[in-house]
């Protein structure tokens, strides 16, 4: 997540690796860094689920399960898995759109956002008490506005959620690549945290 200052991101090696014994766990914090570490977890183990927010009125978007549907199929492709009614905390994608008709009700305007959310701890200390609750937050997100005619409005849509689908899964492994090497780069890093990530294999 993005913040104007910056991240205070913590990687956790026993994230990553489960082998590692929890008395051998080294910190390494990335600072003021554009990135989200979450990256680095996201892997074909992670189950997703697809939900529409649809607030779009007068007839100008009738084909959102098509889309949810086309969206599934990407992740899919990808080797992805979908969630279940059994599977707790998966990566969230929304596809949400609000929108209404223009121009005599010929033409429609449309935003759409295409949002993939993860869950994230949040954490919070006083004095000897400790509180941590769970939340979802965006990892990547995408939005703009389209229009043009009501019979067409829907193709258009359906084409370019997919395109998003695809340009978020095409990038993870960019993603990855960015968040080690900015570990290599800062000064701060120990040597043994900095053999372990050079090392890092993505998958």
């Amino acid at each position: 997540m993005k913040n104007t200052w910056g991240i205070l991101a913590l990687v956790v090696t026993i994230t990553f690796s489960p082998a590692v014994n929890a008395a051998e766990l080294t910190n390494t914090f990335i600072r003021g860094f554009g990135k989200d570490v979450g990256w680095l977890g996201l892997n074909k183990e992670h189950k997703f689920e697809v939900k529409i927010i649809d607030r779009v009125k007068d007839g100008c978007w009738t084909n959102s399960n098509s889309v949810k549907t086309a969206v599934e199929s990407e992740l899919k492709r990808s080797g992805y898995k979908l969630a279940d009614e059994y599977v707790v905390e998966p990566v969230i994608v929304y596809i949400h759109s609000v929108g209404y008709a223009i121009d005599n009700r010929k033409s429609c305007i449309v935003s759409y956002e295409l949002d993939i959310q993860r869950m994230l701890a949040d954490n919070f200390s006083s004095v000897k008490h400790h509180l941590r609750s769970w939340v979802y937050a965006s990892l990547w997100t995408q939005s703009g506005v389209m229009n043009g005619p009501k019979n067409g409005i829907n193709r258009k849509l359906k084409d370019n959620y997919v395109d998003l689908m695809q340009s978020f899964l095409s990038g993870i492994a960019a993603e990855k690549k960015a968040i080690l090497e900015e570990i290599a780069r800062v000064d701060y890093v120990s040597s043994e945290a900095r053999a372990y990530w050079s090392s890092y294999e993505i998958d």
